[in-house]
């Protein structure tokens, strides 16, 4: 019997041990995009990025059920930031602080949502992202209104913070996309 309770601790240790805190570490813009943002014929549109979004993304669950760890981003704004310049760089757009007489893109970041669930020998991963955008002409008027839901689900052996960074970047990357065509951004 003893032997047994050893097993079972044993399993739930090496199932609990990527139940801990995992942060998501903000990517650098690709060195490519910066390049493209040295292109004089880009058109200038004022960035303003509003994150409504909590640090803590999800949880990480045992067995479905047992939450027994939280998944945070470093800084989710820059995130949203960095994939915001670099969607309308390839659009043709040179994203600049606000100014006067400038077409601005408003963009508030609703939700985000990034949690792992444990089954036994797979890891479910599951992200989501709920932007809108708010396109207003030089004199602040609102030219349009738009917003974009990307998710994604992934089942992965070890499905840990390589993982988790590589669904948030997809699934932030596709709802920017999504949300600058919406916006009448991107052709």
């Amino acid at each position: 019997m003893m032997l047994k309770n050893r097993y079972v601790f044993l399993a739930l240790s090496i199932a609990a041990s990527g139940c801990v805190t995992t942060t998501i570490d903000v990517r650098p813009l690709h060195p490519k995009v910066q390049e493209v943002l040295e292109y004089n014929e880009l058109r200038p549109i004022a960035l303003v990025v509003r994150n409504e979004a909590d640090r803590t993304l999800g949880h990480q669950y045992l067995f479905l059920a047992l939450p027994l760890g939280t998944v945070t981003h470093s800084d989710v704004s820059v995130a949203l930031q960095n994939a915001l310049v670099t969607e309308l760089s390839l659009s043709g757009f040179r994203p600049l602080p606000p100014g006067p007489a400038r077409l601005t893109l408003e963009v508030a970041l609703r939700q985000m949502q990034l949690s792992a669930y444990d089954l036994l020998v797979v890891r479910r991963l599951y992200s989501e992202v709920i932007l809108s955008a708010v396109v207003r002409d030089a004199n602040g008027a609102v030219l349009r209104s738009a917003s974009a839901v990307s998710k994604d689900s992934q089942y992965r052996p070890f499905g840990f913070k390589k993982e988790l960074s590589s669904l948030f970047d997809k699934v932030l990357r596709e709802g920017v996309s999504n949300l600058i065509r919406e916006a009448g951004l991107k052709p």
